[in-house]
């Protein structure tokens, strides 16, 4: 039984990380409750240093988002070699953004005092700024640009499904699309659906959640998009009370889109 359940392990988990093949659709479900679950663990944490998890709170993680994607693109240039490349892919990889995340929110709210800052975030979301750039600045330094024209592509197409979505949430009243932080996690989702549809229809890229790219279209984004609107809709009338829970799960979704949207897009600008 326990080798068994040790194959299991190896083939669906510890493999597709040592050799970067990629999981199973019932993997990805898997490692996505257990990344969930350390949100929850985050968020019991974070109530206990007194961090109120709100709309500001968020918008100082993004940085941290997009400093985790510019680290996952450093490990796809092949710079960072066995064994701590293996900390830079999925599903260790977003646990150690967690752990990055949480010490520089520790270090800011104990340091912003003594240098007078008002707003612990405004050190914390500056520090993730400086980390960006230096990852950018270091990959840049690696690799040269090769598609410029794709970073335009990719955020007109994202922006424009977004806009458009917007505009419909506007135009029948549809309060879960004009919620500024769920249009913030709309963007992200169509973001990451525009970078892997440039990328593929465009730059020749191929996804190994795809079993043909063939089945690759903008079309096919829409009932996924609705399902998307409805969880929103969901958490925002059953967690209606609870705020931190409910902006905790909308940090969940945001960093799981918005990684391999800026992840995708770096790749693509680069050639990777």
């Amino acid at each position: 039984m326990l080798d068994t359940i040790q194959r299991a392990i190896e083939k669906y988990y510890i493999y597709p990380i040592i050799y970067d093949t990629g999981f199973s659709p019932f993997s990805r479900i898997i490692l996505l409750i257990i990344l969930l679950f350390s949100f929850l663990i985050v968020l019991k944490f974070l109530s206990r240093i007194d961090v109120k998890v709100d709309n500001s709170f968020i918008i100082a993680v993004v940085p941290y988002i997009i400093f985790g994607s510019t680290l996952r693109v450093l490990e796809d240039t092949g710079t960072i070699h066995p064994p701590l490349n293996f900390l830079l892919i999925p599903p260790i990889f977003y646990e150690l953004i967690l752990v990055i995340t949480v010490l520089f929110i520790v270090f800011a709210k104990v340091l912003a005092p003594k240098l007078n800052i008002h707003d612990w975030r405004v050190l914390f979301s500056g520090i993730g700024i400086v980390l960006t750039l230096f990852n950018i600045a270091l990959l840049l330094s690696i690799q040269d640009v090769m598609h410029p024209e794709a970073f335009l592509m990719i955020f007109s197409l994202g922006g424009v499904l977004s806009l458009v979505t917007y505009a419909i949430g506007r135009y029948f009243s549809i309060s879960v699309i004009t919620d500024k932080l769920n249009a913030i996690i709309i963007f992200s989702f169509l973001l990451k659906a525009s970078s892997a549809y440039i990328g593929v229809e465009f730059f020749g890229y191929f996804l190994k959640s795809l079993a043909t790219n063939s089945h690759l279209s903008l079309i096919s984004l829409i009932p996924t998009l609705i399902i998307v609107l409805f969880f929103l809709w969901f958490i925002d009338i059953k967690l209606k009370n609870n705020d931190a829970l409910r902006n905790i799960i909308k940090l969940f979704m945001l960093f799981v889109w918005m990684t391999p949207a800026i992840r995708g897009t770096i790749r693509i600008v680069l050639g990777l």
